[in-house]
């Protein structure tokens, strides 16, 4: 479970230690391994002693789930990627982020 991988992280590191974690965090058809909203990613950092410092949404998944398909020049890969990355910073559209970068630290 995720409670326990942190648990487990928590114990190799000193207080006020800095994590950084990129995580696929989706619930329905996305998701991989974990299940969860970034909520309840978040609350189970929290309960496991992490306070987070930032929060940043990477790659725009709608895009990214039609580019990883096919071979495309570079030019559009990197159209679509730049597009995407604009689009997550409109209200609302960050929570089609298809990971998210964390840094937290342990209390």
């Amino acid at each position: 479970s995720l409670k326990t991988a942190l648990t487990s992280i928590k114990k190799s590191l000193k207080p006020k230690s800095p994590i950084f974690i990129i995580e696929p965090i989706h619930q329905g058809f996305l998701s991989r391994v974990l299940s969860l909203s970034l909520n309840e990613f978040l609350a189970t950092m929290e309960e496991s002693g992490f306070e987070i410092k930032s929060l940043k949404p990477l790659h725009f998944w709608p895009f990214r789930l039609g580019l990883c398909y096919l071979t495309w020049p570079h030019f559009i890969t990197k159209f679509f990627y730049g597009f995407g990355q604009t689009l997550m910073k409109l209200p609302g559209l960050n929570k089609l982020a298809d990971y998210w970068a964390i840094y937290a630290i342990l209390k």
